[in-house]
């Protein structure tokens, strides 16, 4: 993408501009986005963006923030792609008008999958989760960008009862959700004696269950696109970056399925690589097969032939009998060709069901053999690699 060639020779002005002080971190800092580039290009995105992220913690600067958005674009994680593209637009003041048209194209394709949630919540402080992550505090400046879909809305603060809601969010568009938390229902703890008062109230909805830890997964194959499940939901195409359940998780990569054993907070990456196929070595006993069957059918045909041939001698000799009443020497001649012709007939008429019966074995011999023994495609191997942070990860499955 164009933007993020510019971005690259921002990086080398973000470099001679820096102060002398700082030229170590500097340094460092252009190493990250050189390196990030490099995967970028091959379609490493998930190594990309971990060398951008370092290079902007190293060095804020704007240029970075494009290709941190490109990143997040290819990994389909769209409302992070829409944040780091307008804060890009909003932070470059010195962008030329082709940067700036090649940026809001790339913006409007990641809002093409994300849609917004406008939130009216209180009381001030309230904590909101959609699909068990948080996501702020009540006041909202401004509506969550979340993928387009069906999410999970749940709200909670000290004192006051949790509501939770189902929303439908479609893509460009702004869905509502506006809702003041009831205060908590208090429960009083048993007297000595029954007392008159007021009826009780209804019974205080259970506690919310704690969300469950996870850690990030990254899945790369060899071939762009494959579709990405954990735990049976769809989630996305490879590469693929996003949370996964701590503690245990099956992962399905195209046709490759296993279970993936992950610590909170930890970062890992799952490479699938499809088996190889072997050669296929068929063909040559698959041209003799058709050869013979092709054999036998020619002597189906030519034997049916004869058959019908003796048939009409025996049909011509019997109508001759019929119609002339041969007597003595003729008679007796023409009852010798109708043996003969009689014989013939069984014989040739045998011999094409034969050859019959040979060519269908033939061609299901051959049939056979072609599907059973077309070449397995090895199972497919997946490779692990577990990043910085406490406990340890799994992994095990065959395709």
């Amino acid at each position: 993408m164009r933007a993020l060639t510019a971005s690259l020779g921002c990086a080398v002005v973000l470099v001679l501009a820096s102060p002398v002080a700082a030229q170590d971190t500097t340094t460092e800092a252009r190493q990250h986005f050189t390196q990030g580039v490099v995967h970028f290009d091959a379609g490493r995105y998930v190594q990309a963006l971990e060398e951008f992220r370092r290079a902007y913690q190293l060095r804020s600067h704007p240029a970075v923030l494009v290709n941190l958005a490109n990143c997040f674009l290819r990994l389909s994680r769209y409302p992070e792609a829409v944040l780091h593209f307008e804060r890009y637009l909003a932070e470059s003041a010195s962008l030329t008008p082709e940067q700036r048209a090649d940026t809001e194209r790339a913006l409007e394709e990641a809002r093409g999958h994300v849609g917004e949630i406008l939130l009216t919540i209180s009381p001030p402080g309230a904590v909101v989760r959609v699909d068990g992550r948080e996501a702020g505090r009540a006041p909202f400046s401004r509506p969550l960008v979340v993928p387009a879909g069906r999410h999970r809305l749940e709200a909670l603060a000290p004192g006051r009862q949790t509501m939770t809601h189902e929303i439908q969010v479609e893509p460009r568009l702004t869905a509502q959700w506006q809702i003041s938390l009831p205060p908590a229902v208090a429960v009083r703890p048993p007297g000595p004696g029954p007392s008159p008062g007021p009826a009780p109230g209804p019974p205080r909805p259970p506690a919310p269950a704690a969300p469950r830890p996870t850690g990030t997964l990254a899945v790369q194959t060899a071939e762009p696109g494959a579709s990405v499940r954990v735990d049976g939901a769809q989630v996305g195409t490879t590469p693929w970056e996003g949370p996964v359940p701590a503690g245990g998780a099956t992962v399905e990569v195209g046709g490759w399925s296993g279970p993936v054993e992950i610590g909170e907070g930890q970062r890992g990456r799952l490479d699938v690589t499809p088996g190889a196929r072997p050669p296929d070595n068929r063909m040559p006993k698959v041209i003799v097969g058709a050869a013979v069957t092709g054999g036998l059918f020619v002597g189906t045909v030519v034997t049916g032939l004869l058959a019908l041939a003796a048939q009409s001698d025996f049909d011509e000799i019997a109508q001759t009998i019929e119609d002339e009443d041969p007597k003595g020497d003729e008679l007796e001649r023409l009852q010798q060709d109708g043996y003969a012709a009689a014989d013939r007939l069984s014989a040739w008429s045998t011999s094409s069901d034969v050859f019959l019966v040979c060519t269908i074995l033939a061609a299901a011999g051959t049939g056979i053999y072609y599907v059973l023994a077309a070449p397995r495609q090895e199972s497919a191997t997946a490779q692990f690699q577990i990043g910085l942070g406490p406990g340890s990860a799994r992994i095990a499955g065959r395709f």
